[in-house]
């Protein structure tokens, strides 16, 4: 009995964490000093992609991937694609160029796109040896190692279902209150834990009763990338991988853990589930995170555990 019940509480306290990480995702897709601090990794993909345009339309024609990843609905944050257009090539290199220098460009659009120009394009635009070792080093400091060796989650067979509701709430009680963004094949959908895992990580995310959706984020770890090799300050780094969560977790692919973990490689701070330490007080003041806490925590008022929960 006594197993059962720590087990069931053990299942609200991540239910109310993967409530709480939607919202706070969510909440951060609109926040201004994130945005500045994207719009420097922007310029720096600007800057690479007009210096070497014909390589990158060149890529384009050759990978059916990026078409796929840029425009298929099942991606959060797609592009719209108007087919009574050709899309050549260079059509698409141009208007990732415009969606770059627009201030109108949504965070998840913009997220997309420097994944997209991480894994498909970055290699064919570098030009000079030192950039090529410097983005080879950030390679090995954030995937070489045991996070990555095992991520402690195996596929799920289920057909692609596309969903407007934001975030990574399971709870079909918090999934409903889930704001609506734009259509999306969540990762949480598409893996879970493995069975019999034991690996440190997961064992960690027992001992901190944190949400578990499809392990250490790759993803974040190619945008750690750009961030690096931007020269983005420790502070804009810090604010980098907030994005990510912002656009990871919003769009159901990861936890907050999952993303932070694989940031702390390249220096941002994080301790496991400890939110308030992990977001500077400049941004939690911005996005009213107090409050934040506040609502999301009144929908178990009955819980006595969760209105003592360390966050």
């Amino acid at each position: 009995m006594f197993k059962k019940q720590s087990q069931a509480s053990d299942a609200i306290h991540v239910a109310f964490r993967e409530r709480f990480e939607t919202v706070l995702a969510v909440s951060l897709l609109e926040s201004p000093t994130l945005l500045e601090t994207v719009d420097i990794v922007n310029q720096f993909i600007l800057e690479m992609i007009q210096n070497r345009r014909e390589a990158v339309v060149e890529c384009i024609e050759n990978s059916s991937n990026i078409h796929r990843e840029l425009f298929s609905k099942t991606m959060f944050g797609h592009l719209s694609l108007d087919e009574t257009q050709p899309n050549l090539p260079e059509d698409i290199a141009d208007r990732l160029i415009q969606l770059l220098e627009s201030d109108s460009t949504s965070l998840p659009t913009t997220l997309l796109i420097h994944s997209v120009f991480t894994h498909r394009l970055f290699d064919a635009v570098i030009t000079d040896e030192k950039t090529l070792l410097r983005k080879q080093n950030t390679v090995k400091q954030l995937f070489f190692n045991p996070l990555f060796s095992d991520r402690g989650r195996e596929a799920v067979d289920v057909a692609e279902q596309i969903t407007h509701k934001s975030g990574i709430s399971r709870c079909g009680f918090f999934s409903k209150k889930s704001p609506n963004l734009t259509p999306h094949f969540p990762a949480m959908n598409k893996f879970k834990a493995k069975a019999k895992t034991n690996t440190d990580y997961y064992k960690k995310v027992i001992k901190h009763k944190l949400p578990f959706v499809a392990g250490p984020s790759g993803h974040t770890g190619s945008h750690m990338i750009l961030g690096v090799l931007s020269n983005l300050s420790n502070k804009q780094l810090q604010h980098y991988a907030l994005a990510c969560f912002a656009y990871l977790t919003a769009g159901g692919n990861h936890s907050f853990d999952e993303v932070l973990v694989v940031a702390n490689k390249v220096g941002v701070p994080y301790q496991a589930g400890q939110y308030k330490k992990s977001i500077p007080k400049s941004i939690r003041e911005e996005i009213g995170m107090n409050k934040l806490i506040k609502t999301t925590s009144l929908h178990l008022p009955e819980i006595t555990e969760l209105k003592t929960m360390r966050i």
